[in-house]
């Protein structure tokens, strides 16, 4: 057995990170010290930490890891296979989301440009004109604060990306 200042320095990491693992029942110590409360760990244990550290590496949840330490080396192996699908999967559903972001976009500053134009034209009305006492010339600049309005977080906040 050594402490886990020694355990420690040969997995590479620091006591913290083994007494984090031991209070989330990930990586136990062999023994503690009852009186002492220091902790004692079994050199074999770092192959279970490399494992840890691996499989954190790649995006393995702390009780899907608590599971695969259970596992032979062989099933491990399987589930990074299934990891990779489903990352596959979330990175190709990423991709289609791309791919679509500046059409989506482009549909929606036409249709509130469809909707300015309508109120526009809808406000030009003279009989709705003399009813809120507007003029043409206050009612198409009320209806351009209101485009601009729409429009300008986005404007202010964001270039226009380049289509892939």
């Amino acid at each position: 057995m050594i402490t886990i200042k020694e355990f420690a320095s040969l997995c590479g990491c620091n006591a913290q990170t083994l007494r984090y693992y031991d209070k989330i029942d990930l990586l136990k110590p062999v023994k503690v010290d009852q009186w002492s409360g220091y902790r004692y760990y079994a050199k074999s244990q770092a192959i279970d930490f490399v494992r840890i550290k691996n499989l954190q590496a790649a995006d393995f949840s702390i009780e899907e890891i608590k599971t695969l330490l259970t596992l032979s080396d062989s099933q491990v192996y399987d589930a990074f296979d299934r990891k990779i699908a489903e990352q596959s999967q979330k990175l190709e559903r990423i991709r289609e989301i791309q791919r679509s972001y500046l059409t989506e976009v482009n549909t929606m500053k036409k249709t509130i440009n469809s909707f300015c134009d309508h109120l526009l034209h809808r406000a030009n009305d003279p009989e709705m004109l003399s009813e809120f006492g507007m003029t043409k010339e206050n009612t198409a600049s009320l209806v351009e604060a209101v485009r601009i309005l729409l429009f300008s977080r986005a404007e202010k906040s964001h270039t226009q990306p380049q289509a892939v």
